[in-house]
């Protein structure tokens, strides 16, 4: 277990996973990272601050610069080190349409970013401009509508308990050939409006060049979801209201908001608590307001994919899965092909979720470096090029 703030905690589960805390070993949550070797035998892990730590497995050293996410191998005393090469990337694939994906990956441990485009539904990859940002916080979102527009939140360093963060908002409308910063919040001064320096911001998506949303969390109090209708010039704030079955602002135990799609003039979010109970809301009215709709309790750790109004997805990784057709009220087992490399489902965790849907019929999932692509649906699934790493794949 490595204290990485006073709030956040980090732990090593053998033999390649990692659970994370923010408010102080309340609640325990998967952990997305790519951290290499085998820990079963044992090892150590330290934190030198908020995003510089050290981990062992065996005679392997690795070294983290973004607070855990990403570790690059380090040369030993001994020699060259003798854990499993890191070739991985760490793709987040996010709003890809059905002839244009967008993909981010993080190179070294951090350090660098780089960001891919494809024209050809993954065939070929080109390199694009990262976003100019200069500062310390948590792993950037990027969320793209279309070849062209596209958004990239990078979070500021938590407060205690994600009860403050600052965040920086970037616009792109030429398909990350140059980025503008739109919107920056440092302290308290924008008050209840705009974007709120309370809590921490860990979610964006936009819609289309007027319509996007940042939504944010902390421990103690409901999400606070900023929404702009005139591409990110101005906010207004709204709040999900604790689901019926259960009281769940405070006491830690606070929700995260996971996912906002639209469906024509429907908005639905998917939030999940520090337990792992998913919830999904409904807005009608832009965003203005939300509803309770349903709560999705057929698999703790991974997200439900949203992929039409009514029909949403548990994608298993052994051509199993759950589907409903009824937005919820029913689920039933249903067939995909789905299966990765690694012989482990997918992780769908927190800001992250590593499956998203462009439309009714073609999705991509990524774990491990690898990223796959649907066209019908979910059902049948094909490898695509991976950007960026060697030797191709």
């Amino acid at each position: 277990m490595a204290i990485v703030t006073e709030s956040r905690w980090l732990g090593v589960v053998p033999p390649h996973r990692m659970d994370e805390s923010v408010n102080g070993g309340q609640q325990f949550h998967p952990f997305d990272t790519n951290l290499g070797g085998d820990t079963s035998a044992g090892g150590w892990l330290l934190f030198a601050d908020a995003n510089v730590g050290y981990a062992t497995a065996g005679v392997a050293l690795q070294r983290t610069l973004d607070g855990g996410s990403h570790w690059v191998l380090l040369g030993t005393p001994a020699g060259r080190a003798h854990a499993e090469p890191h070739h991985r990337t760490d793709l987040a694939a996010h709003r890809c349409p059905a002839v244009d994906a967008v993909c981010k990956r993080g190179v070294g441990a951090g350090a660098r970013r780089l960001l891919f485009r494809s024209s050809d539904q993954g065939a070929t990859w080109q390199q694009r401009t990262w976003v100019p940002y200069r500062g310390g916080g948590g792993n950037p979102v990027i969320s793209f509508v279309d070849d062209k527009f596209g958004w990239a939140l990078f979070p500021g360093l938590p407060g205690t308990q994600c009860q403050r963060a600052g965040a920086q908002l970037w616009r792109t409308s030429d398909g990350a050939a140059a980025w503008q910063l739109i919107y920056s919040v440092s302290d308290q001064s924008n008050g209840p409006t705009g974007l709120t320096f309370d809590q921490c911001k860990d979610y964006t998506v936009v819609l289309d060049a007027a319509n996007g949303f940042v939504a944010g969390h902390d421990t103690a109090r409901r999400p606070i979801i900023s929404r702009t209708t005139d591409g990110g010039v101005t906010l207004s704030q709204s709040k999900l209201p604790d689901p019926p079955d259960c009281f769940i602002a405070g006491g830690g135990n606070s929700l995260q908001v996971l996912v906002i799609r639209r469906f024509g003039a429907t908005l639905l979010a998917t939030a999940e608590s520090p337990a792992g109970s998913q919830y999904v809301f409904r807005s009608t009215d832009a965003g203005a307001t939300w509803s309770y709709a349903a709560t999705v309790a057929v698999d703790p750790y991974r997200l439900a994919v949203l992929v039409e109004e009514t029909r949403w997805l548990f994608i298993g990784n052994d051509g199993l899965g759950q589907e409903t057709t009824d937005g919820g009220k029913s689920w039933h087992t249903w067939t995909s092909y789905y299966q990765d490399a690694a012989g482990v489902a997918s992780t769908f965790v927190f800001a992250s979720p590593q499956v998203v849907f462009a439309d009714a019929m073609v999705g991509y999932a990524t774990v491990r470096g690898s990223i796959q692509r649907s066209v019908d649906g979910g059902g049948h699934w094909e490898t695509i090029k991976t950007p960026g790493t060697y030797p191709p794949g």
